[in-house]
Formats: structure tokens, C-alpha cells, sequence
């Protein structure tokens, strides 16, 4: 049984629907059953409405003996669907509205899901720090370039969101495998970061994984090395071991986010990884790479944000 109250929703709904096909009834069939509307039941196969143990052992009883005799079984599983989750706290910024503004620096509430349920994750990630390994200035930073005229207060919640992520995935007592790529465009100080808020999060980066992150494969990827599957933007992939859930492969971009989950898709970027994979630095050498480039920027200025407003 998942800990994740999101995802004990989606695969109740998912065997909801399973039982109700194999006997042969239609939604409007169920409706019928629970009296009520046809979008509640959708709402409740699809994991986005919240399970009702009366509506779930009426749907059982209707749906034949072999399925009532389930109903223990699924009374645990509408517990674990109602138990408070923490991105309940966060549904004012976890959005697709509020991460897709400009920039989508991260998926909405499916993508946090699938996260936190995966076994393995490997992401390839060109433009910036991967956003489970930021600071909170640099997170703070990015956000004030991709949304400028946001307010300090809503800039702050989205920092602490990130930050509840990270906790979340990182930190959890199931932490999946991670392989991380970046580009060396990534590390390399912009006019969206103060050299003092990059050399910070370079250097959070090194002490990370030479500690708390020590079972993290980190690999940058250099400019002049970096092969044609490396173009065209960021990617993540992400497996599982529970047989319910498809790997799935989420596409960042400036506009709304995709999810492939066709077994054909994620083997076609299983091997697009895997060639960045192939031409980037080790681990060591990476890590020295962020040693060399934190040394470039302990003596640059610290300049004010372009384009952007000092906050007093």
C-alpha cells in the first residue's frame, strides 16, 4: 500500500474501473447504482474525487461476489486515500497556472505524484540547476526572472513548496535511484543569478553529494562534448516498481507539460539518456568541474538582478 494519499486515490479508481468493465457495466451503469451524477464517478476511476467507503462497498456489492468479497481490502484503501497528504498544504502554488507562466520549472500535481512514487528517476536537465537540488536564493532568483511582477509573499510560498519537495523525495525513507545530467550551460553563471547566490548553490551541490547525497550520480555534460540528443530541452524519467503505475517519461517546456507513458516513448528516451549519459564527465570529474567553477566566482561582483527591482 503507497503512503501517498494521491496516488492510493488514483489506483483505487483505477481497480474501480477495472471490476466495473469486467462485469460488463458502463459509467452511466454506476451512476445509476450510487445515485448520482455520471462526472462523480469519472471523478472517482480517475483518483481526482475523494473516496466514500459507502459509495465504494455499493459499487462492490453491485459489481458481483468476487469483488464484495474484496471489501476489507478496499476499506484500507479508502483510508489511505483520505489521510492528509503535505501537498495539500501547497495546492495554492503546485498548479499548472503557477508553474507554467513563463517557465515551467516544474510539474503540477500529477507530476508530484509520479515522483514521490518512483523507484528511479533519471533526468536530463540543459538550461537549469534540477529543481531538487536548488537553493532556496537560487530558486528565489529563477522565479523572480520567470515571473517578475509576482508578489514577495508568493515568491516565498513557492520557495518553501520546492523546498517541501525536496524533503519529501530526497529525504523520505524510499529514495528512488537518481541519475542526474546536466549541461555545463547549467552551472555557469547568467544574468538571471548573482555570482554569490551561484557559488552558493554550486558549492550546496558539492557538499550534498559528497554527503547527504552520496548514492546520487551526478554527471555534467560538457558544452563541446554534448551529442545531438542533448537538444531539445529538458526530460525526466521516471520508473516504478509497482506494476499498476507505467513508466513514464514528463517533458518540461514554456507552455504546458506531457507525460508519454507508451512503452515505445520511454525506450526511445531511455536511449536519448543514455547517449548524453555516454558523453558526460564521471562523477569525480564532475564534481571537480562545480570545484572549478565556484572558484571562478568567489571574486565576481555581486551586482543587482537586471531588469528587476530591488526589494528593500
Amino acid at each position: 500500500m503507497t503512503g501517498n494519499p494521491s496516488l492510493a486515490r488514483e489506483l483505487l479508481g483505477a481497480e474501480l474501473r477495472r471490476l466495473r468493465e469486467a462485469v460488463g457495466l458502463r459509467v452511466e451503469d454506476a451512476a445509476v447504482i450510487l445515485e448520482c451524477s455520471t462526472a462523480k464517478i469519472s471523478r472517482l476511476e480517475t483518483g481526482k474525487g475523494r473516496p466514500y467507503f459507502r459509495d465504494v462497498r455499493d459499487l462492490l456489492n453491485a459489481y458481483g461476489p468476487a469483488a464484495l468479497a474484496r471489501i476489507d481490502e478496499f476499506r484500507d484503501r479508502v483510508e489511505a486515500s483520505s489521510q492528509p497528504d503535505w501537498t495539500d498544504r501547497f495546492k495554492d502554488v503546485s498548479q499548472a497556472e503557477d508553474f507554467s507562466p513563463q517557465l515551467a520549472l516544474d510539474g503540477g500535481g500529477r507530476f508530484l505524484t509520479l515522483e514521490r512514487d518512483a523507484t528511479e528517476l533519471r533526468w536530463y536537465e540543459p538550461d537549469f540547476i534540477p529543481g531538487l537540488m536548488q537553493t532556496p536564493e537560487y530558486i528565489d532568483a529563477i522565479r523572480r526572472s520567470a515571473v517578475p511582477d509576482q508578489s514577495v509573499e508568493r515568491r516565498k510560498r513557492f520557495v518553501e513548496f520546492r523546498l517541501q519537495r525536496q524533503r519529501e523525495v530526497l529525504g523520505g525513507r524510499n529514495r528512488p535511484a537518481i541519475t542526474s545530467v546536466v549541461s555545463e550551460l547549467a552551472i555557469v553563471r547568467r544574468s538571471i543569478t548573482r555570482p554569490s547566490v551561484m557559488k552558493d548553490q554550486l558549492q550546496y551541490i558539492i557538499d550534498s553529494l559528497e554527503n547527504a547525497w552520496s548514492w546520487v550520480d551526478f554527471r555534467i555534460t560538457p558544452l563541446e562534448r554534448e551529442p545531438v540528443e542533448a537538444l531539445g530541452g529538458p526530460f525526466f524519467i521516471l520508473r516504478f516498481a509497482n506494476p499498476v503505475l507505467k513508466d513514464t517519461v514528463y517533458l518540461e517546456g514554456r507552455e504546458e507539460p506531457d507525460y508519454l507513458d507508451a512503452e515505445s516513448d520511454v525506450e526511445r528516451y531511455e536511449k536519448m539518456f543514455d547517449a548524453i549519459l555516454r558523453s558526460s564527465l564521471s562523477r569525480a570529474a564532475s564534481l571537480r568541474r562545480l570545484a572549478a567553477e565556484v572558484r571562478s566566482l568567489a571574486g565576481a561582483p555581486d551586482s543587482p538582478l537586471p531588469d528587476l527591482p530591488e526589494e528593500s
